[in-house]
Parts: structure tokens; sequence; C-alpha cells
């Protein structure tokens, strides 16, 4: 099964962070699609980098828009994104030390599409609202 960005149902409403999602979206698509054409684990190994980083670069970006707006739930964010970006590393590490079985490499997948399901619906969408409710 595949997870593909639908803007019906996971924009918040603040166009940086949706753009930044929609990416998020594509390079987890990019990530299955060449474990699934057996991508050299070179190649994996750079998709996976890109979404630690990237990761970190839109959390980041996020909170400090969270401060801007006195977002209340920022600490929250804040435990969310680090628990996301913890579990991710430990996966990584698994992922350089085993190489990409299709075990791991699903359990990669289902992790990160899983959580940004989750964490876009729910804590991200509260701050879409939140946010568009003070911009009036």
């Amino acid at each position: 099964m595949s997870i593909k960005w639908d803007p019906d149902l996971f924009m918040i409403g603040i166009e940086d962070i949706d753009k930044q999602h929609a990416l998020f979206f594509e390079k987890i698509d990019v990530l299955k699609d060449a474990y699934e054409s057996n991508t050299e684990n070179e190649a994996i190994a750079q998709i996976l980098k890109f979404i630690g980083e990237y990761s970190q670069y839109h959390f980041k970006y996020e909170e400090e828009l969270m401060e801007k707006y006195s977002f209340p739930e920022l600490e929250h964010q804040r435990q969310e994104h680090k628990r996301f970006y913890e579990g991710y590393v430990k996966l990584l590490e698994r992922f350089d030390n085993e190489g990409p079985s299709r075990k791991l490499m699903l359990s990669i997948y289902n992790y990160i599409s899983n959580w940004l399901v989750e964490h876009i619906s729910g804590a991200d969408k509260a701050f879409g609202v939140y946010v568009n409710k003070e911009k009036e």
C-alpha cells in the first residue's frame, strides 16, 4: 500500500508547512519505489538521509512558527517531533547495520507514513486552525 499527499486530507492551511508536508509524502514514496525496484543501498541511504535532515529542518521551522503565534501546544509538538526523530534514528541505525531487508524497509516506511498521517491529521491540523483564527 502506498500513501500519497492528498490536500483534502492533509492541508492545514499554512502554505509553507503544507508544501513541506507534501514533500515528505513525495520522499517516502520515492523511498518505497527505490526499495521495490532493488535500487542500490547507497541510493536508499541517501533518501533516508534526506528524510532525516529534512525532518529536522521542518520541525525547527514549524516550532519557530508556533512560537511566533504563541501556540499553546508547542511543548507537546516538540515532544512529538523529538520522539519521531529518535525512533527514526533507531531505524536508520538498523539500516546501516543490516541493510535494506524487506522487513526493515517496511518498518521504516510504515513508521514514517503512519506518523505523518497521524501527526498532520491531529496536532498539525490543530495548529493550522489556531493560526488561521489568529489571522482573522
